[in-house]
């Protein structure tokens, strides 16, 4: 819905193909960084919960766990937390892999056209 649009805007704010070029390659750049950057969020809440996994481990084999049940609870919880925020990163970053090779295949499929015009 959004890529119709930005690829328009792009087209009507240039004056020639040198512009169109820039801009359409500021647009892909944009999107391939928020897409990286949610694939980066997302790597690292998973080097945390593994973290959080052996700390949960070695609290769980302690002979004094009775008396860290909160604190097992606690961690618990944490690592539900971090698993529901990589699951929201992951999305977030297919979102942003979808936008752009959509936006790709429509520049090429343009592209071809254009090619076939000066035909």
């Amino acid at each position: 819905e959004i890529v119709i649009p930005l690829l328009t805007g792009i087209v009507a704010k240039s004056n020639d193909l040198y512009t169109i070029n820039r801009y359409y390659d500021m647009l892909i750049g944009m999107i391939a960084k928020k897409m990286h950057a949610a694939d980066s969020k997302a790597k690292i809440e998973a080097r945390r919960i593994e973290e959080l996994t052996l700390e949960l481990k070695y609290k769980e084999s302690s002979i004094m766990k009775f008396f860290k049940r909160s604190e097992i609870k606690m961690i618990k919880r944490k690592i539900q937390i971090k698993n529901r925020k990589i699951e929201k990163y992951n999305a977030i970053a297919e979102n942003y892999k979808a936008l752009l090779d959509y936006t790709k295949r429509i520049a090429e499929r343009d592209k071809d056209t254009l090619n076939q015009k000066k035909f």
